[in-house]
C-alpha cells in the first residue's frame, strides 16, 4: 500500500538565509513598526509578515536559489512576532 501523504524526511529550516531575514526584521521592520505605533496608533501586524515573505522569496528567486519550506515557515514565525 502506496500511502499519498508519507512522511517526508526532516529538512532543517535554520539556515543564514533564515538569519539575514530574522536581521531584517530586527533592522527594518521592527523600528518600522515603532514609529508607526508612536505616530499613528497602529500596527504594522500582518503586513510584516507578508512584506517578509514576498521580499525574501522574490531576492531568492532573482538569486536562482529556491527557499524550503521550512525556511519560509520560519521567516513566516520571525516575522510574525512583531
Amino acid at each position: 500500500m502506496n500511502d499519498p501523504q508519507s512522511p517526508e524526511p526532516f529538512e532543517d529550516g535554520f539556515s543564514r538565509r533564515t538569519v539575514w531575514g530574522a536581521l531584517f526584521v530586527a533592522a527594518v521592520m521592527t523600528p518600522g513598526s515603532l514609529y508607526l505605533g508612536l505616530v499613528a496608533g497602529q500596527t504594522l501586524g500582518a503586513a510584516a509578515e507578508w512584506v517578509t515573505l514576498i521580499l525574501f522569496t522574490e531576492v531568492a528567486r532573482r538569486s536562482l536559489v529556491r527557499l524550503k519550506r521550512q525556511e519560509v515557515f520560519i521567516l513566516f514565525y520571525v516575522a510574525s512576532a512583531l
